[in-house]
């Protein structure tokens, strides 16, 4: 069997379920406030809100003038910064100023060593041809000797005979006076 409610446990029950009505009624009647109450709390909230306002802006003001001070120390700061970096820059560039003066010096230098280089090759080629030119004589020279040395028992020639070394790259034939076949020279 289900147990009856008792009397007491309904009045309960029903005093509960009475005072949640009647909060939720004191509730509908609390928002159902008349418009001078709507505007008497809008006047508050106003109130309210130049008040913070008010105090937004004085502590904003005095916060203001520190973070102005704080800027200004910052910005000093910064402009020592950078000037002291144009400083920098400017002794970079008068720095790159001198090696640029060394370095065109130093090309101009090279210029003058390559110059010179050229000449002495030039006058090395000079006296090449020169020498050339004197061996050239020298040769013939000794090709005209060479030419009154005929006979071999000359005491001029004694015994050499140079005409064929030049052109054959064999040393010199020595022909002995008096001999007709031909000794070498030993090496």
């Amino acid at each position: 069997m289900v147990p009856l409610v008792t009397e007491l446990g309904l009045a309960a029950l029903i005093t509960a379920a009475g005072s949640s009505i009647a909060a939720l009624i004191g509730s509908l009647v609390q928002g159902m406030k008349t418009r001078a109450e709507v505007e008497q709390m809008r006047g508050h909230v106003t109130a309210a809100m130049e008040t913070t306002q008010h105090e937004l802006t004085h502590n904003h003001g005095s916060s203001m003038k520190d973070a102005s001070t704080r800027t200004e120390g910052k910005v000093d700061r910064l402009s020592d910064a950078v000037e002291a970096n144009t400083e920098l820059t400017r002794g970079v560039v008068a720095e790159q100023d001198r090696q640029a003066t060394r370095l065109h010096a130093l090309e101009t230098g090279l210029g003058g060593i390559r110059d010179d280089v050229r000449q002495i090759h030039r006058s090395s080629d000079s006296e090449h041809g020169t020498l050339r030119d004197d061996i050239s004589q020298i040769r013939d020279d000794v090709r005209a000797i060479q030419g009154r040395c005929r006979p071999r028992d000359s005491p001029a020639c004694g015994g050499w005979d140079y005409r064929d070394h030049e052109t054959s790259g064999q040393p010199p034939i020595f022909r002995a006076p008096g001999r007709d076949d031909d000794i070498q020279e030993d090496t």
